[in-house]
């Protein structure tokens, strides 16, 4: 299973069954992802953050001036390793709603030119009908669309 598998790689990249964030960004998956961009260090260092910690040891060779690292346990790895998951979960639904987005304003951009190319449609025909402020109902009944309404579809009475 998934929790298996990563069970086993923070078995191989742990020490005495812990992890500071150095080793996991050492873990050759993680370091992958943080070399080819995939996952910023920002984001793992925030992960990091969240993650539960086991109580905080002292480096004992005093290598580091006697920091105090946190380290995470085989449960945290877990948690960490699939907040890191998610991170591309919600990259690839992002993607898609911005896919969506550009879709929408392409078909927004489609309608709007549509309805300017009616509108100016419209205002030939007006003027082609009749003076530039008003027609009157025979001029209006030369219009073919309007004709067709009335008489052949039915879709518009003599009094409308």
């Amino acid at each position: 299973s998934d929790g298996e598998a990563l069970q086993s790689l923070f078995a191989k990249h742990c020490d005495e069954g812990l992890m500071t964030e150095d080793d996991l960004r050492n873990v050759p998956e993680i370091k992958d992802m943080l070399e080819q961009g995939d996952l910023l260090s920002s984001e793992l260092t925030e992960i990091w953050k969240a993650a539960p910690k086991f109580p905080q040891v002292v480096d004992p060779l005093g290598e580091e001036d006697m920091a105090v690292k946190d380290k995470i346990d085989v449960d945290s790895f877990i948690q960490v390793y699939r907040d890191i998951d998610d991170l591309f979960d919600n990259d690839d639904a992002a993607e898609i709603k911005e896919e969506a987005v550009v879709a929408a304003v392409a078909v927004d951009d489609t309608v709007a030119d549509a309805e300017e190319e009616d509108g100016d449609e419209l205002k030939e025909i007006f003027a082609t009908l009749g003076n530039a402020d008003k027609l009157s109902f025979s001029q209006l009944r030369q219009w073919e669309e309007i004709t067709v309404m009335i008489e052949e579809e039915k879709t518009l009475g003599e009094d409308e």
